[in-house]
């Protein structure tokens, strides 16, 4: 990434890490039991908006687990917003041909790379613990072929919830080589997000379609896309003339952080809420201070470790929060631990080839 675009690689890097651990801690926040107010992901529950606002407008020690459990999810669409921009810079910057093929094979074979370790490892902690899932054969073969965001009811099959992202992530890919790549005038994105959205719209906001809906592509383009018109666009460059100066950056983080909180309390408003989310984030990371920054940068190069192993960590912790009612202690635990594994799966997962890349077929 050269240096006068929107962001570097640091400031990539720094993203990465502030989604994970919303994502972290949104995992963790919601499976404590109630009072503890859910998240709308997938589906939009105006009783879990309403919980929302009751916890705020009566704070309490909670309320920080209370935001985490709601908003963290949207760490999701900063990862989604950031593969759509590092796609663009790997393959179109270069401007050489990529074959579909190769493409494909090539990326499924880097995201199993990455979530192989964990995955297996989940699988044995799981087992050794109480309230094991009973996985099937087929069940774990849809995880391995990241095609188990196509069965019936996903929420109740994919486990660990996270790795519903790589399944997504295969679609992403597919839809990027067939159609965004071939044809890169900026209308044929803004189409798609508008066929997206018009494809969820019409749908019954609490119901399983517009969850099985959302667990595919249709509810990933926007975020996705986004970040491909940003790096294709010129407006990067003429943003990153302006990368210092903090009272703006300060403003737009402001701006965003409130139209996130009031467009997540209405149903069309809601699906829009991921743009607000990645501009907050690049503002976020545009204000953070060096020594914060270092930190940041660090959690974002162990992200995917961290991403699919911190299941093993809340499968342990998680009744220290919602049996013995020592919530932070729990969370605390949690973290420290999920760190930990999660550096020792990053180096196991180095220790696997990378997938040759796509001009040496």
């Amino acid at each position: 990434m050269n240096k006068s675009s929107l962001l570097s690689r640091q400031e990539c890097s720094a993203m990465r890490g502030v989604a994970i651990l919303a994502i972290v801690l949104h995992n963790f926040c919601h499976w404590i039991n109630t009072p503890i107010v859910k998240e709308n992901e997938f589906r939009f529950r105006i009783d879990r908006v309403q919980e929302m606002l009751h916890a705020v407008c009566n704070p309490d020690i909670y309320l920080p687990v209370q935001l985490v459990s709601f908003f963290g999810h949207y760490g999701v669409p900063v990862f989604l917003f950031l593969s759509g921009w590092g796609l663009v810079m790997k393959y179109e910057r270069a401007n050489q041909p990529v074959p579909f093929l190769p493409f494909v094979r090539y990326n499924y074979l880097k995201l199993l790379r990455m979530m192989i370790v964990g995955f297996v490892a989940y699988l044995i902690v799981d087992r050794m613990t109480p309230g094991s899932r009973n996985y099937t054969l087929d069940i774990v073969i849809e995880h391995l072929l990241m095609v188990v965001n196509f069965v019936d009811n996903p929420d109740r099959t994919i486990h660990p919830g996270p790795y519903w992202f790589f399944g997504i992530m295969m679609q992403l890919y597919i839809a990027y080589i067939l159609l965004f790549h071939r044809f890169r005038h900026w209308a044929v994105i803004v189409v798609a997000i508008v066929v997206c959205t018009i494809v969820q719209l019409p749908q019954e906001p609490d119901s399983l379609c517009l969850e099985w809906i959302r667990y595919n592509l249709f509810g990933s383009v926007l975020p996705f896309g986004a970040g491909i018109l940003l790096a294709r666009s010129n407006i990067a460059d003429t943003i990153s003339n302006i990368n210092h100066n903090i009272a703006l950056w300060a403003i737009t983080l402001l701006v965003s952080v409130l139209l996130v909180f009031f467009m997540s309390l209405y149903y069309v408003s809601w699906y829009f809420v991921p743009i607000f989310v990645c501009i907050g984030a690049i503002a976020f990371v545009k204000l953070l201070p060096t020594c914060v920054m270092r930190y940041a940068v660090w959690v974002g190069v162990i992200s995917s470790a961290l991403f699919v192993s911190h299941p093993i960590a809340r499968k342990l912790f998680i009744p220290v929060s919602r049996n013995n009612g020592e919530i932070y202690c729990g969370i605390l635990l949690y973290i420290i631990v999920a760190i930990g594994i999660a550096w020792v799966v990053k180096m196991l997962t180095d220790k696997i080839p990378l997938p040759k890349q796509i001009t040496e077929h």
